[in-house]
C-alpha cells in the first residue's frame, strides 16, 4: 500500500509537467490570435476612421474577454499549485503514519506526535478535495456561451472587400486538455483516498447498488416484454442488495434474490405469479438455456397454465384465437419439447392450419351425407400432432383418425384410405399421398366400386355421395369374385394399383379403362413384334375375335379403339331407306361402287376402308362402326351431307332438318355396363343381345379396324374362352406357315400325322403332354430353349430320314427347328389363365 501511495505522489509530478504544457499552448494560441489581429490591422490601416474607431471597440471588448478568460485561467493554476500542495503534504504525512505503524516500533513520546499527525494530514486531504471542487467550477465558467459571445462580436465587423478573421476558443485553449487533466485528478484522488478503508468501504457500497439496480431494470425489463403488469412490486425491493447477496457478489444470485422479493408481488388476473414462471420468462429474456425451467413447470398444470395465460395475453403469440383458444395454446404448451417463442408460434400455427382445414372437410362430408358423431376437440388434435412433421403428414394422420372412429364399416382403414383419395386428390399438395396410402388391394377395390358407381350416377344424371360408397356391398363383393376369374378385371385391378402407387388419380372410369387396354395392347405388341408372322397366331385371335362378350366390346369403345353409331328410321322400305343404303359399301364391287361415288358426287372410302360401313341389325335399325381417327361429328356431318347430295340427285331439294322429318336420324352409341348408351325407346337394342356384340366385332374385324395386339388384347380380356385350345389339332406345318417362310419342298412332311405323333411323344420325356402345355410351360420360363430345340432337330432329323430316306440339310432343319420353338413362344403370349 505504501508504495502504491509513493507510485502516486511521483505520478503527481507528471501534473506539473501538464500545467507547463498547457500554459505554453495558451500562450502560442494567443500570440497566434493577437498576430491575426495585427494583420487585420494592417489590411484595414486605409479604411475610413469610422471603421478603425469601429474595431478598436470590438478590439478593447475582446481584450477585455480574452483577460478575463486568462483570469480564470490564472485562478485555475493557483487552485492547482494549492491543491497540490495540500495533497502532497497529506500523502506524505500518511506515508510516515503508515511507515511507523507498520514497523510497529514507536517510542511512548512519539504516540502523541503519531495522533497530532493524523489531525493535520486527513483535514489537508479533504482540503485537496474542496479545492479541486473549485477548479471544476472555475472551469465550468469558460463555456462555449462566453466564447460564442466574443466571437459574435467580432463577426459584426463588415467592410469594404475586407473579411474579418475568424477566431475559435480551440486556437487558444485544447477543450479536452483540461477535461482530461481534471478526471486524471478525480482517478488519482479515488484511487488514493481507496487506501483508506472506511472511503474503501463507501466505494464499495456504491458499486454494489449499481449492480443491484442494473439487475432489478433487467428483471423488470423481462417481465414488461412479455407483457405482464408489474404494478408496485419494484417499488418495494430494498435500496441495498442483500447481505448474502453482498458477500457472494454473484450475477445469478443477485437476480434469484430480485426475483424471490417479486414473486409473491405480481398478480396475473388473480393468480400469483410464482417465483419458477418468473424465473423462465427472465432466463429466455436473457438468451439462455430454460429447458431444466421448462421442464419442470410442463410438469405442473397450475404454472403451464399461468405460463399459457401470460403468453395468450402478450403480442407473441398473436393468431386467431377463434380457432387457437386459450386452452388449446394450453395443450401445445404441454406438448412442446422446450420454451422458445418462435418453436411455440410455429406450433400454433401449425394446429391452426389443421383446424381450418378438418373444419372445410368436415363441411364436405356433410355435402356427401356422412355426419361425424364424435368431432377432434382442441386437446385430441393437439394430443396426435407430431411437432417434429409437416402440416400434410399432420393433417391426413388427424383426419384418417377421426374418420376411422366415426365409421361403422369394415374394414375403416381401407375406406378412409379411399375416401381421402376421393376428398383430397384435387389438392396437389395432399395428391401424391393420399393416391399412394390408398394403394393397397383393399382400398383399390372400393375404388374401383367408386368409378363404377360414378359413372352409373352420372348416366342416372345423379349426383354421387360419398355415403353411396359405404352401402354398395353388392358391386365390391361382386369385383373381388371377378379378380378370381376375369382378366379384364385383373388387369384394370393392377393398373389401378400402379397408378394410385405412383401418385396418380383417375377422375372417371373410362380412362383406367383405357390405360388398361392400352397397357395389354402394348405388352402384347412387344411380344408378338416376331411372333405375329405366324399364321397360327393370327388364326388363334381370329377364331375367337367375334365371339367377345358385348362387356368387352363395351370397353373397347370406351377406350376409343372405334367408335359405333346407329342409324334410325321410321320407315322400313321407305324411298328414305333406299337412298340411305346407298351410302353402304356392304356387298358391293370396286366398279358398284365407283359408279355410285361418280354418279351422286360423293366419297364412299376413305383410307382404304369404308366411309360408312354399316349393316342392318333389326327393322329400321343400321349399326355401323367408324374408325378412331374420325370423330364423330365430322362423320355425321359427312353422312348427311352425302345423304343430301343422293336426294339432290335423284329430284328432291332437301335440308338436313328436312330430312330429319322424314324420319332419319343418327346416334353415337355410349356403352355403359347397364344400358349400352341406348335409350329403351330406340328400337329396342338390348344390352345382352350378344348380336350387337357380334355385328360390331364383325364390322371392325372385316376391315382392320383394330390391328393384331389390339384384338388378341380384347379376346385375353374377355376370358370367356381359351384361346389355344385349337393348337393341338394343327400340324406342325400349320405351327410353322408365316409369309417369310417357303415350306413347299417339306409341306407334306410337314403335314404328317407321324412327325406330329413323334415329336409329342418326345416332348413327354419333358414332362410335356402336347403342343398347348410346350407353349404354356415355355411362357412360365419352365422350358430350357436351348434344350426344346436340340430335341426338335433330333426328331425331325430321324423323321425326316425315315420317311423319305434321306438327310435334311442341315440350314433348313435348324430354320425348322428353331421355327418350330418361336412359332411356340409366340402362341404363348395368348395364354391368359
Amino acid at each position: 500500500m505504501i508504495e502504491e501511495s509513493k507510485k502516486d505522489i511521483d505520478e503527481g509530478g507528471d501534473l506539473k509537467q501538464q500545467e507547463d504544457i498547457i500554459k505554453r499552448n495558451i500562450v502560442a494560441g494567443v500570440d497566434a490570435t493577437l498576430s491575426k489581429i495585427t494583420q487585420y490591422e494592417e489590411q484595414i490601416h486605409n479604411e475610413e476612421e469610422r471603421v478603425k474607431t469601429d474595431l478598436s471597440k470590438q478590439l478593447l471588448q475582446w481584450k477585455r474577454l480574452c483577460k478575463e478568460h486568462l483570469g480564470r485561467i490564472e485562478k485555475i493554476y493557483q487552485l492547482f499549485q494549492k491543491s497540490f500542495l495540500t495533497l502532497g503534504c497529506a500523502l506524505f504525512l500518511f506515508v510516515v503514519d503508515i511507515g511507523l505503524s507498520l514497523s510497529g516500533f514507536i517510542p511512548g513520546p512519539f504516540v502523541l506526535a503519531i495522533y497530532a499527525l493524523r489531525v493535520i494530514y486527513i483535514p489537508l486531504l479533504f482540503m485537496s478535495v474542496a479545492y479541486f471542487y473549485e477548479i471544476f467550477k472555475c472551469k465550468s465558467e469558460i463555456d462555449e456561451a462566453t466564447t460564442a459571445s466574443c466571437e459574435t462580436s467580432i463577426g459584426e465587423i463588415r467592410f469594404c472587400q475586407v473579411a474579418p478573421p475568424k477566431f475559435k476558443v480551440e486556437e487558444i485553449l485544447e477543450p479536452r486538455l483540461l477535461d482530461t487533466l481534471t478526471n486524471g485528478v478525480g482517478a488519482l484522488v479515488v484511487r488514493c483516498s481507496e487506501v483508506i478503508p472506511l472511503v474503501n468501504q463507501f466505494y464499495e457500497l456504491f458499486r454494489d447498488k449499481a449492480k443491484w439496480d442494473i439487475t432489478t431494470g433487467e428483471i423488470e425489463k423481462s417481465l414488461k416484454y412479455f407483457n405482464v403488469d408489474v404494478g408496485s412490486a419494484f417499488e418495494k425491493i430494498p435500496l441495498l442488495p442483500d447481505v448474502t447477496a453482498n458477500l457472494a457478489d454473484n450475477e445469478v444470485l443477485r437476480e434469484r434474490k430480485v426475483l424471490q422479493i417479486v414473486a409473491g408481488q405480481i398478480k396475473f388476473g388473480n393468480v400469483i405469479v410464482g417465483f419458477e414462471v418468473l424465473n423462465l420468462l427472465f432466463q429466455y429474456y436473457k438468451g439462455r438455456q430454460t429447458k431444466l425451467e421448462w421442464d419442470d413447470i410442463q410438469n405442473k398444470d397450475r404454472q403451464l397454465e399461468l405460463v399459457a395465460k401470460i403468453l395468450y395475453n402478450s403480442k407473441h403469440v398473436d393468431l386467431d384465437r377463434t380457432r387457437v383458444t386459450l386452452s388449446a395454446l394450453f395443450e401445445i404448451l404441454k406438448r412442446t419439447p422446450e420454451f422458445d417463442l418462435n418453436k411455440i408460434f410455429t406450433g400454433c400455427l401449425l394446429y391452426q392450419r389443421i383446424c381450418e382445414y378438418l373444419d372445410d372437410y368436415h363441411k364436405e362430408l356433410l355435402k356427401n351425407q356422412i355426419n361425424l358423431r364424435n368431432v377432434y376437440s382442441a386437446k385430441d388434435i393437439v394430443h396426435r400432432i407430431n411437432f417434429l412433421e409437416d402440416f400434410k403428414f399432420n393433417f391426413i394422420n388427424i383426419f384418417s383418425s377421426e374418420l376411422e372412429e366415426n365409421l361403422s364399416i369394415e374394414p375403416p382403414e381401407a375406406y378412409v384410405k379411399a375416401i381421402l383419395a376421393i376428398l383430397l386428390n384435387s389438392d396437389l399438395s395432399f395428391k401424391e399421398t393420399v393416391c399412394h396410402n390408398a394403394s393397397d388391394d383393399e382400398s383399390v377395390l372400393i375404388l374401383m366400386v367408386y368409378l363404377e358407381l360414378l359413372k352409373r350416377k352420372r348416366e342416372n344424371r345423379e349426383e354421387f355421395k360419398i355415403s353411396d360408397l359405404l352401402i354398395e356391398h353388392e358391386t365390391l363383393d361382386e369385383l373381388r369374385s371377378q379378380l378370381d376369374n376375369e382378366t379384364e378385371v385383373v388387369e384394370r385391378f393392377q393398373t389401378y394399383r400402379a397408378a394410385l402407387s405412383n401418385g396418380r388419380w383417375f377422375t372417371d372410369e373410362i380412362f383406367l379403362i383405357r390405360e388398361t387396354l392400352q397397357n395389354g395392347i402394348d405388352k402384347l405388341d412387344k411380344h408378338l413384334e416376331e411372333g405375329r408372322k405366324y399364321k397360327i397366331v393370327q388364326k388363334l385371335i381370329k377364331n375367337h375375335f367375334e365371339d367377345v362378350s358385348i362387356n368387352t366390346v363395351d370397353k373397347a369403345i370406351d377406350a376409343n379403339l372405334f367408335s359405333a353409331y346407329v342409324i334410325l328410321t321410321h320407315s322400313a322400305g321407305g324411298r328414305i331407306v333406299n337412298m340411305v343404303e346407298k351410302l353402304s359399301t356392304a356387298n358391293k364391287d370396286k366398279s358398284e361402287i365407283e359408279e355410285t361415288e361418280r354418279k351422286y358426287g360423293i366419297q364412299l372410302r376413305k383410307n382404304g376402308k369404308p366411309k360408312y360401313h354399316f349393316e342392318q341389325y333389326s327393322k329400321g335399325t343400321k349399326i355401323g362402326i367408324i374408325d378412331r381417327s374420325t370423330p364423330f361429328s365430322q362423320f355425321q356431318e359427312d353422312f348427311f351431307n352425302d345423304l343430301i347430295k343422293i336426294l339432290e340427285y335423284e329430284g328432291r331439294k332437301l335440308t338436313k332438318s328436312d330430312i330429319m322429318k322424314l324420319g332419319v336420324a343418327i346416334l353415337r352409341i355410349n356403352p355403359s355396363k347397364y344400358s349400352f348408351g341406348m335409350l329403351p325407346d330406340m328400337e329396342k337394342v338390348q344390352t345382352k343381345d350378344l348380336q350387337v356384340a357380334r355385328k360390331i366385332l364383325r364390322l371392325a374385324n372385316e376391315y382392320d379396324y383394330l390391328n393384331l395386339p389390339e384384338k388378341a388384347t380384347l379376346a385375353i380380356f374377355d376370358g370367356k374362352f381359351d384361346l389355344l385350345e385349337i393348337v393341338n389339332a394343327q400340324s406342325v406345318y400349320d405351327l410353322l406357315e408365316h409369309d417369310g417362310m417357303d415350306l413347299s419342298n417339306y409341306a407334306s412332311f410337314l403335314k404328317s400325322e407321324q412327325l406330329k405323333n413323334s415329336l409329342v411323344e418326345e416332348i413327354n420325356g419333358l414332362g410335356l403332354q402336347s403342343f398347348k402345355e410346350a407353349a404354356i410351360r415355355i411362357k412360365k420360363g419352365i422350358v430350357n430353349r436351348d434344350e426344346m430345340i436340340a430335341l426338335f432337330n433330333d426328331v425331325i432329323e430321324e423323321e425326316y430320314f425315315s420317311q423319305t430316306g434321306k438327310q435334311m440339310r442341315p440350314a433348313n432343319l435348324k430354320t425348322i427347328s428353331f421355327g418350330l420353338y418361336e412359332s411356340l413362344a409366340a402362341i404363348s403370349t395368348l395364354w391368359d389363365r
